[in-house]
């Protein structure tokens, strides 16, 4: 799943994989992953931390180190069992593009698609709500996306991988447009969509203060105290082997 800067992604994929655990879904995001490295000092952490700044400022952290960490979450996801895994800002690049349209895998591509003018719009406007680490960032952040992050999308179009959710609609109607392009049966569907009647289910309050009918949470760009699919799948297979 990829969009722009303020595209909203993050709250789309935060809130299919919370309505959709039961049905097999799972989240992975690149920032995440990378971070889960760095605190496990891992060779590939040792790499990342080169590029955590310029991660604040939009900037992409280099194909050859972002794809070996991805498949390793989506090797450690898949071992909880999970089988629909959404790769939250990835393929970032052409070359990330590349590899996952000829991985053998069922692949595709969702873009929250806004102009350049409503993200924007959105950034002046979060900011009079919360403080995130890449404030001020949007217009190099677009600009990265434009360069580098279109190739990728135009390969996939190619391909027939590409779907748009247009993201200036509802947020409930994109998930539901995502949803159905996952082919589950309707009642698997129905069956998720009603979470978010449910005011309390953690996916509504989500949705809700995207949407700003409830207070937004205050949290960092990049929080290294979530704990990630991959975590999980750590624990469990310590445990087996004792």
């Amino acid at each position: 799943m990829l969009a722009k800067p303020t595209g909203g992604k993050t709250v789309k994929s935060r809130a299919i994989s919370l309505m959709g655990a039961d049905f097999g879904i799972a989240r992975i995001t690149t920032s995440e992953m990378i971070m889960w490295n760095i605190e496990r000092k891992t060779a590939l952490g040792t790499e990342y931390e080169k590029y955590l700044e310029g991660m604040k400022a939009r900037q992409l952290v280099p194909c050859h180190l972002v794809l070996p960490g991805l498949a390793d979450a989506v090797i450690r996801t898949h071992q909880q069992g999970f089988s629909k895994i959404i790769i939250d800002g990835s393929p970032r690049s052409e070359i990330q593009a590349k590899a996952l349209v000829n991985c053998r895998v069922d692949f595709q591509l969702f873009e929250i698609d806004i102009s350049d003018e409503e993200a924007v719009r959105r950034d002046a406007e979060r900011r009079k709500f919360e403080t995130r680490l890449d404030d001020g960032q949007i217009l190099g952040g677009l600009k990265t996306y434009r360069d580098q992050t279109a190739p990728g999308i135009r390969l996939t179009k190619k391909a027939g991988l590409y779907h748009r959710i247009d993201g200036t609609r509802s947020i409930r109607s994109q998930i539901a447009k995502i949803l159905r392009e996952f082919r589950f049966k309707d009642h698997e569907f129905k069956t998720m969509m009603r979470k978010l009647d449910d005011a309390n289910h953690p996916a509504t309050v989500i949705v809700d203060e995207a949407e700003g009918r409830r207070k937004r949470e205050e949290k960092p760009a990049y929080s290294p105290r979530r704990r990630n699919f991959w975590d999980q799948a750590e624990s469990h297979q310590m445990a087996a082997t004792a």
